[in-house]
């Protein structure tokens, strides 16, 4: 695959990407969980990160979390298809927090920005106007394994992520709204598009 970078031109591999991706286990081993593969992402050059996906919204950015294979891509791809979405980083998400306004920014490792991995296709280098390189987290989606497993009424619920995802970093926490959602859907995207307005306080649920 190749990948337009300025004025120079990569040939990405599935194996190379799957190499620069700590998530991709080799055959037969045990899926690690999310802290873990966070560790597994730590390196000299490279900022400690999560297992998942991000997607800037209108609102601000959402972060999809769940096991390998579990759809994050997936959805993150149908998400894209609203023409104000915007790919922050599949595989590996960078959390930071701004240590004035305490605010969570999402962004994606360098060698990794603008690529979507869609299953049975490989990976896509997307147009330089479909993604960012970083953006305001306001909202964490956790994907469900099986449909019916999500709360028909669920009570408002938070969580911290680099807490959650990144255990060892010792940065302080900033908790958001979390949602957790099917991801394969057919309304799926429609949801995580509402929970980011609920998120942000465009949209008040009712009693």
């Amino acid at each position: 695959m190749r990948v337009e970078r300025g004025t120079q031109t990569q040939r990405l591999t599935t194996v190379e990407y799957a190499a620069r991706c700590s998530c991709r286990k080799p055959h037969g081993t045990a899926a690690p969980r999310p802290v873990e593969q966070g560790r597994r992402a730590m390196s000299a050059t490279d900022p400690p990160s999560i297992h998942g996906t991000s997607v800037a919204l209108a609102e601000g950015a959402v972060l999809l979390r769940g096991a390998p294979g579990s759809g994050k891509s997936d959805l993150g791809l149908r998400l894209l298809e609203a023409p104000d979405a915007r790919l922050v980083a599949d595989d590996r998400v960078i959390v930071t927090r701004d240590a004035r306004t305490t605010i969570l920014y999402a962004a994606a490792p360098e060698r990794l920005r603008g690529l979507l991995e869609v299953r049975g296709l490989g990976i896509i280098p997307l147009d330089r106007d479909r993604w960012v390189t970083r953006a305001p987290l306001i909202a964490v989606v956790d994907l469900m394994e099986r449909p019916g497993e999500e709360e028909r009424m669920p009570d408002p619920a938070w969580c911290h992520p680099l807490r959650d995802g990144l255990g060892h970093c010792g940065e302080p926490a900033t908790p958001l709204r979390r949602f957790a959602l099917w991801p394969f859907a057919a309304s799926a995207p429609a949801k995580v598009r509402l929970a980011a307005a609920v998120a942000a306080g465009a949209i008040i649920p009712a009693d």
